[in-house]
Parts: C-alpha cells; structure tokens; sequence
C-alpha cells in the first residue's frame, strides 16, 4: 500500500519538474531563441489562413509553414525578411517547398528584387492546403536576425 503512495507522489513531483521545464522557457523575443517577432500578409494574400516559423534543424535556416484557406494547385508567393530595419538579403539562399505527401522541392531560380528584398517563390504540385518553406543557407544568421517576416499571394490556381 505504501508503495503505491510512495510511486504515486514520485511520478506527481516528477510531472511537476517536467511541467516547470516546459514552460520556463519564455518569451521567445527575450530568450536566447530568438525568432520572427511579426508575420505580415500582404493585401493580396487572401488565401493564407496561418503562418508559422520555426528554426531550420541543421543548417542555419528557418522553415516557414502556411495554411491556406482552401486547397490549391499552385500559389506563387513574395517572401521578404527584414531585421531591426532593413531588409535582410536572401539572394543567395536556398528555397525548398513541400506540400502535402511530396518530398521537398528546390526552387531552382527565384526571382529576387534588390529594391524590397523580396524573393517570389512559384509553388506546384497535386492539390494541397498547407505548404512548408525551407529557406537555408550554410553560416547564415537569418533565423535569429529575423524581426518582420512578409508575405504577398502574387497568384492562385
């Protein structure tokens, strides 16, 4: 019987020590994660329903997932990233999209503009709702200099 109590409080303070773990973490603007603080949806970007970023695994990077609010064939998206007050130069980054059940796909020539630093990534494939953007680049910084993240819907299909 006492064994029972005893495994009973263990495992209480135990989910207790897993919980306090869990969320003592913080805000991620003040800890040493740091990441995109705000997502702006251009005013053509009606068919992005949530956007959500997340550091790349591996090389320095982020991922950047999008829901769309109904399923598509195709999207083409401008994706700008700015740090405290410009535009971080994302030219020379690598771009992979992955929609539903497809492996990921490079964007093997995006077309950047100098002038707002936004890249337009054209993105196929059998219907799909949600897309996931990898944008990477070997000793980049961009996941933890990223303050403003924006994305326009320049076409639908």
């Amino acid at each position: 019987m006492k064994r029972k109590y005893v495994i009973a409080v263990l495992t209480l303070l135990g989910l207790g020590v897993v919980s306090t773990l869990a969320f003592s973490l913080g805000d991620l603007n003040s800890s040493s994660v740091a990441g995109p603080v705000t997502v702006t949806q251009g005013a053509t970007a009606e068919h992005l329903d949530t956007v959500d970023v997340k550091p790349y695994l591996g090389s320095d990077g982020m991922y950047i997932k999008i829901g769309l609010t109904e399923s598509s064939e195709g999207i083409t998206l401008d994706v700008a990233i700015e740090d405290s007050s410009d535009p971080i130069d994302i030219s020379t980054y690598t771009f992979f999209y992955k929609t539903s059940g497809v492996s990921w796909t490079e964007i093997s020539s995006p077309d950047y503009d100098s002038d707002t630093g936004a890249v337009t990534l054209p993105m196929t494939g059998s219907t799909f709702s949600t897309i996931k953007l990898r944008i990477s680049k070997a000793s980049s910084s961009i996941y933890t200099n990223a303050e403003t993240l924006i994305i326009y819907e320049t076409a639908w299909s």
